[in-house]
């Protein structure tokens, strides 16, 4: 006690212990299997349903990698000045996707983002870089999105989001919320074009077997562009 007449006194507290709990693992059964996911009936489906998500996971990681490497290529062989209001207005969008950076309050458009230039102005310029060169791609090669691809993007964020797909038209319905929609469709159709035109070798990780000497040293990633 901090307060009152048994200031600074000694006190004893008593603990009555209620009970001791062991948590117990379900037995991994069929039934514990339709538990976790409605959609299978047996142990054997979950783990062939989780193996097939991680193999997807995997290939997913793979294409990033090769559309990143992809678009620093065309990056690094086409050199062009930005205004800095473009670069500006990329970084205030990193700002309000960067984890622990709280933009609720904050008009990311009157914002000064000078102090975040040095941080972020190398990486906002080359993804200002990357679009401009992917939509003219996308003008040369006369790509169009169309109303399949608009579909299958309906349906994915009818499932994503739980909406029906008659809601998701609804709210997509707006022009202004439609146009970032449709500009994405767009590149990531000129993506699945360079992709399938241009073959990138990715080297995994992997540790060197140490030489005789005792010198051998753990190989780093690299990506070779065939």
């Amino acid at each position: 006690p901090q307060e009152g007449d048994d200031s600074g006194k000694k006190t004893v507290y008593r603990v009555a212990l209620e009970k001791i709990s062991k948590q117990v693992l379900p037995e991994l059964d069929d039934a514990f299997a339709a538990t976790v996911d409605e959609s299978v009936k047996t142990v054997l489906e979950l783990r062939l349903k989780i193996r097939e998500l991680l193999e997807q996971e995997k290939s997913n990681a793979r294409r990033t990698k090769t559309e990143a490497e992809i678009l620093k290529v065309l990056v690094s062989k086409n050199e062009f000045l930005l205004p800095q209001i473009m670069v500006d207005y990329e970084i205030r969008n990193l700002l309000s996707r960067t984890e622990g950076i709280k933009t609720d309050n904050i008009d990311l458009e009157k914002l000064d983002v000078t102090p975040f230039r040095e941080q972020l102005g190398g990486v906002a310029s080359e993804r200002v870089k990357a679009s401009i060169i992917v939509d003219q791609i996308a003008d040369q090669e006369n790509l169009k999105v169309e109303k399949d691809d608009l579909a299958q993007w309906t349906t994915q964020m009818a499932e994503q989001t739980g909406l029906t797909e008659d809601q998701v038209r609804g709210y997509f319905s707006d022009q202004e919320k439609l146009a970032p929609v449709l500009m994405e469709l767009r590149r990531k159709k000129v993506m699945e074009m360079l992709v399938g035109r241009t073959k990138v070798t990715l080297i995994e990780d992997e540790v060197a077997q140490p030489a005789e000497t005792g010198k051998g040293k753990a190989k780093k990633p690299k990506a070779k562009k065939k």
